[in-house]
């Protein structure tokens, strides 16, 4: 449907303290069947569906609790899917220059990038008003434990003066 966006199918996330705890399980109706599995592996197992199924669809979304995790990540990029994921500032990234140091966290990237690049946005629209944000686009190099270099767009965001930062 090009107007709205349909789940495939639901999937119970079960946390990870529930794996063992039978009783916990059964109060919560919850098959002994069903895996405990993190909500990237879950996403990602959907994803696998979906494509077996034939189900069309332009990219996925991730929030930082799961697009920090490499897991994530890696899965998606081994899919060759478009996604908009969230990181967290402490991810460690790399510029495409030539490496000098050790790896920085994208946070003192985005610090150190001039104030003209970034651009500010507004949406959103809500009970306190409008929200904006500071935004900048460039690539970037996301490195693993394992060493290679993953590039992509990475998108910087911030608060606007007088409003909270978020991590």
């Amino acid at each position: 449907d090009p107007a709205a966006s349909w789940p495939v199918a639901g999937r119970v996330y079960v946390p990870q303290a529930w794996g063992a705890d039978l009783e916990r399980r059964r109060q919560a109706r919850v098959p002994a069947a069903v895996p405990v599995q993190t909500t990237a592996e879950i996403a990602l197992t959907r994803l696998d569906h979906a494509r077996a199924w034939g189900v069309p669809h332009r990219g996925g979304v991730a929030d930082a609790d799961d697009g920090d995790t490499p897991t994530c990540l890696s899965g998606l990029e081994a899919r060759h899917e478009r996604a908009g994921v969230a990181i967290r500032v402490d991810l460690r990234v790399r510029a495409p220059r030539p490496a000098t140091g050790g790896v920085p966290r994208a946070e003192a990237l985005l610090q150190a990038l001039p104030r003209w690049q970034w651009r500010t946005m507004r949406g959103r629209q809500g009970t306190t008003g409008w929200r904006r944000q500071k935004f900048v686009v460039g690539r970037w190099w996301r490195i693993t434990s394992a060493g290679p270099r993953h590039v992509g767009w990475r998108r910087g965001e911030r608060a606007t003066r007088g409003h909270p930062e978020e991590r």
